[in-house]
């Protein structure tokens, strides 16, 4: 629905990642913490965030960790359930990233995170 919004008013949508496991959530974490992101500001369960920076930064020790607390209950991203999506939003005007946004929040998305490199939609 979003896309198909998007599509008429010829905004370009391209999903670059949906559901993830840990292994693959912990990989796209530590790329964020490679090109310098705060994780602190992207995810909300501070906890675990500290955990993880505090701990080995190795894609199995981060994928051990994400797993044991989604486990308990505490996934640490829409992406683990199948619940995210990320949109590709390098070759979109700011205005098209503005109209993207609002189309998906409009079209039933909890939340539209505009991240350096994509638009994360919580679903």
């Amino acid at each position: 629905l979003i896309a198909a919004s998007a599509g008429a008013e010829g905004i370009p949508v391209t999903a670059t990642s949906g559901r993830r496991d840990s292994v693959r959530q912990a990989a796209a974490m530590l790329a964020k913490v490679q090109r310098g992101e705060d994780l602190r500001a992207l995810y909300r369960d501070k906890a675990q965030i500290e955990e993880l920076l505090s701990g080995p930064r190795t894609v199995d020790a981060w994928a051990d960790t994400i797993r044991r607390y989604a486990d308990a209950g505490r996934p640490l991203s829409s992406h683990l359930s199948g619940r995210a999506v990320d949109l590709r939003i390098r070759d979109l005007t700011p205005g098209q990233l503005d109209r993207l946004r609002a189309l998906a929040l409009a079209g039933g998305a909890r939340r539209a995170i505009v991240e350096p490199d994509h638009l994360h939609l919580e679903l």
